[in-house]
């Protein structure tokens, strides 16, 4: 009889021990040893992150690159290649606090190819990075709107400068804004266009500088 008491006994204060440590499971706190980084914040055992991070622990960040030019921009990263639309925003993602390193470049159907050498760093604590990708003051996007009666052959931009360039091309007698591409800006820029009949139009303007500026040639 004593022996049954003590298995008993033995029985119970088991059942109580393992009822103990149930009840402290279901209440043990999932965040424990749970490191959120960068700004993030940990519930139900899970990183919550902010706008720009994720991860599970919200390592890594983002670099948002905006196109603000008239054409898709080529993207490198290390031998990695991508694009951006014009007008549209891309994310490349990283580890957070690490160098965002990036060359890039817009080219038209004609004209020159204008290049960006990107240096920064993959943001952290809750910080956001948003690059422009904007074409300086020192070039134009060009448009030829041909409303003459025969379509155009080829053009020249810039005529007897050291930035001249002459191009075959082919714009449609349509009156439509075609985009052409990127030049320099000069004080005075020079076009010669040539017409289906070997006939040449020559005009003489002055594009105004300015960030992304650009200028459309109308063809008569």
């Amino acid at each position: 009889m004593n022996n049954f008491k003590t298995l008993l006994a033995m029985v119970v204060i088991a059942s109580a021990c393992c009822l103990a440590m149930v009840a402290t499971s279901c209440h043990r706190d999932k965040c424990a040893g749970v490191s959120c980084r960068n700004g993030g914040a940990c519930s139900g055992g899970q990183c919550k992150c902010p706008t720009g991070y994720s991860g599970k622990n919200c390592e890594f960040s983002s670099v948002d690159l905006k196109n603000n030019t008239f054409t898709t921009v080529l993207i490198t990263i290390g031998t990695s290649h991508d694009s951006v639309l014009a007008g549209a925003t891309k994310s490349f993602v990283g580890t957070a606090g690490t160098p965002f390193r990036a060359t890039a470049s817009a080219t038209g159907q004609y004209g020159v190819t204008y290049d960006w050498n990107i240096g920064d760093t993959f943001p952290s604590d809750g910080a956001q990075t948003s690059i422009p990708l904007d074409i300086g003051a020192d070039y134009f996007f060009l448009k030829v709107s041909n409303v003459a009666v025969l379509p155009i052959n080829y053009l020249t931009v810039n005529l007897g400068t050291a930035y001249q360039t002459v191009e075959t091309v082919l714009f449609p007698a349509d009156r439509y804004p075609y985009g052409a591409g990127y030049y320099n800006t000069l004080t005075s820029t020079i076009f010669r266009v040539g017409l289906s009949n070997g006939s040449q139009v020559y005009d003489t303007v002055s594009v105004s500088p300015g960030i992304n500026a650009s200028y459309t040639l109308i063809v008569n």
